[in-house]
């Protein structure tokens, strides 16, 4: 999820002896499905690759499926959601199974769907290889955006991240590259609401500690007082 960041000179995700990225359609990177784990430590790196290789690819129907994903949403439905038939489009296509959505319902309720665990196929590897090539564009991007962010909201009754500089290179030493740009505000559902009647789609997804918000939380062994930090800031 911080893909490209840094602490104090050296990469996020280089700390330990292991590391797994996420590619789904949300993350810094995208082939809307799937990942990479990597690892300095031979013994692990064995053990990955063994899983590898017992482990089938998925089907040619499910890979077409995620790579239509990129297509119609640019060239079909984001053209198109301002004047509502993008949004109405993006149903029918998840409804009728064109395009897949990014959490099953099974996994919201504690069970893994058909297509877990599953290699990694090679055009979907591809999409990821083209958006790495062009990651530090990517980053330059989002760090314009959080340093425009942070000066126009910095004096407003928004509450930005504190130790964020001006020209957003550095967060205290830190490089950073939000998934997110996280800003608080006592009326934040309101300003959602109102921001989305503008086709402007900004969200608190994190309502709950396990998201999306309509996960069985029982389903997936989760005790409400086990991490009550979490539960505070949803």
């Amino acid at each position: 999820h911080s893909l490209g960041a840094e602490h104090y000179n050296q990469k996020i995700g280089t700390f330990g002896k292991a590391a797994f990225f996420s590619f789904s359609r949300d993350k810094v990177i995208s082939s809307v499905y799937g990942g990479m784990v990597v690892t300095n430590d031979d013994n692990l790196a064995k053990g990955i690759k063994e899983f590898q290789e017992e482990t089938d690819y998925p089907s040619r129907f499910w890979i077409f499926q995620q790579l239509l994903h990129p297509i119609l949403m640019n060239f079909l439905i984001l053209p198109t959601y301002k004047i509502l038939l993008g949004k109405i489009i993006l149903i029918l296509c998840q409804w009728f199974r064109i395009l897949s959505k990014a959490v099953h319902w099974k996994e919201k309720r504690g069970k893994k769907p058909s297509y877990f665990p599953k290699r990694m196929p090679n055009a979907l590897a591809l999409l990821s290889l083209n958006q790495f090539k062009k990651l530090e564009k990517f980053h330059n991007h989002r760090r314009k955006l959080a340093a425009f962010y942070y000066n126009e909201l910095k004096i407003s009754s928004f509450e930005v991240p504190k130790t964020l500089s001006s020209k957003s290179l550095d967060f205290g030493g830190r490089k950073h590259s939000f998934l997110r740009f996280t800003i608080k505000h006592p009326a934040a559902h309101k300003i959602i609401k109102k921001a989305w009647q503008r086709n402007i789609l900004i969200g608190d997804w994190y309502t709950t500690p396990i998201a999306p918000a309509d996960t069985k939380l029982n389903k997936v062994k989760y005790k409400i007082g086990s991490c009550p930090k979490a539960e505070k800031l949803a």
